[in-house]
């Protein structure tokens, strides 16, 4: 049996600004659907008696790539499996595996991986793809491995940006696209290994969304009974719900145990001018901090808390776009090679471009 290092992408503070996308109002967060990948894809090879060692925790604050890699390395991982979901263009869409270019272990990997997601269904964004140096695909999680002898791939799953794959991703079909992404790893593992593939194990993770089966009255039970530990976050995880979901069980536990908590205010003052008061410091260090001396909701919040990060990346150019947006761009090679043709092709001033070219330097 392998050793297999189960990545997922980014973490749950990564969004927003980037990592995620907004639709009809709502924030959907990239590293929610990576962690619902891997976690069927973490219990599928556990079933068939292979080590899992996991850097990045579903619900957890991104760990730094360096620090990823170190603990694979330490680890003595055999392989490498990178979970993310792509952004660009609302036309663009489907699966990709990125593996080192000039690593054939790795992209026997990618290879492999193409072929079970093609037979799961899922269309191909070029499918098997080389990550390059000097080059938007330079991704640490296939370069820093294959560096080290360790083959490893990072998978594209569908683009959030893109409405049918949207769906799958984020919307109804998110389980089934969970489940079907999970399969499609698990067996490119085991035939990379050489093993027979049979039908990989069922995985029964719980839904993101658990309100559909257990009201908040019996989530708070369960709460109180102990059934999911200590910790908001992970309790959270524990009941498999969604942020603002836990803060209804939150509340709804403080009731019964007496504890008075005031119900967030509807806010008296616009976004922006709360914005302005977090950036001038009126409101402390912290996000819960922050938000409980503004006296709003946690939705509401993340609307002061974007726009405030919105601030600090340097806003957005006349065409409306983001840093977030045009460094996407950048990444999909829309605004051409090197620095002075990209900034024209944005049409950006130097300032602006610098704060570009360091997000997508962080992407990287």
């Amino acid at each position: 049996m392998a050793r297999i290092g189960v990545d997922i992408g980014h973490g749950s503070n990564t969004f927003p600004p980037s990592k995620g996308v907004y639709k009809n109002g709502k924030q959907y967060h990239e590293h929610d659907a990576n962690s619902r990948v891997a976690k069927r894809l973490t219990d599928k090879l556990k079933a068939a008696g292979h080590t899992v060692v996991q850097a990045q925790k579903p619900g957890h604050l991104d760990v730094h790539l360096t620090n990823r890699t170190n603990l694979y390395f330490a680890n003595n991982v055999d392989l490498i499996v990178s979970a993310h979901a792509n952004a660009g263009v609302a036309s663009a869409d489907g699966y990709a595996a990125f593996y080192w270019h000039n690593d054939k272990e790795a992209k026997k990997l990618a290879d492999i991986y193409a072929d079970e997601i093609k037979t799961q269904g899922f269309a191909l964004w070029g499918g098997s793809r080389p990550s390059k140096p000097n080059d938007w695909s330079n991704f640490h999680m296939c370069r820093v491995p294959s560096n080290k002898g360790v083959p490893s791939i990072l998978l594209e799953n569908g683009f959030m940006t893109n409405d049918k794959d949207f769906e799958w991703i984020f919307g109804s079909k998110k389980d089934d696209y969970a489940e079907r992404c999970a399969t499609a790893a698990f067996n490119t593992i085991q035939r990379f290994l050489g093993n027979k593939v049979s039908p990989a194990p069922k995985t029964e993770v719980k839904s993101s969304n658990s309100s559909k089966s257990k009201s908040i009255s019996q989530m708070a039970d369960e709460v109180i009974a102990g059934k999911h530990g200590q910790g908001h976050d992970k309790r959270r995880e524990s009941l498999g719900i969604s942020q603002s979901e836990y803060e209804k069980v939150r509340a709804e536990v403080n009731r019964r145990a007496g504890v008075k908590t005031s119900t967030p205010k509807k806010a008296t003052k616009s976004v922006s001018q709360m914005a302005q008061e977090v950036v001038d410091g009126k409101h402390g260090n912290g996000h819960d901090n922050r938000r409980k001396s503004l006296g709003i909701s946690q939705s509401e919040y993340n609307k002061v808390r974007a726009e405030v990060n919105k601030r600090a990346s340097g806003g957005t150019k006349s065409s409306g776009k983001s840093i977030s947006q045009m460094a996407t761009e950048v990444i999909q090679g829309k605004h051409g090679t090197g620095h002075a043709n990209r900034r024209k092709s944005l049409g950006i001033s130097q300032s602006q471009y610098e704060k570009v070219r360091a997000e997508v330097n962080k992407r990287l």
